[in-house]
């Protein structure tokens, strides 16, 4: 009885470690994938200049993103689930 409570509590430990690694490391993974987006936008910008009135905020808008889920884990995740659901659907 007693190792299964031992046994219980280094799974959770173990758990929670993962647990805890994954949520420290979402922001910065969030962060390098809004930084793809935006050297893709950069790359698209002198590619396919097809909306010139809104070039500026199509260059910008990744790069604030990204600074706002380094810094903000909840919008990190947010993110990081709608870039799935958008990966998924498409």
């Amino acid at each position: 009885m007693a190792d299964e409570k031992s046994m219980e509590s280094r799974a959770d430990g173990f758990f929670e470690k993962i647990g805890k690694y994954l949520v420290d490391k979402i922001s910065r993974f969030v962060t390098f994938l809004y930084l793809l987006v935006g050297l893709g936008t950069i790359y698209g910008r002198f590619v396919i200049p097809r909306f010139p009135g809104l070039e500026l905020y199509l260059l910008a808008l990744p790069f604030v993103i990204a600074l706002l889920a380094y810094y903000n884990r909840v919008i990190a995740i947010i993110s990081f689930v709608v870039l799935i659901l958008f990966f998924v659907i498409l």
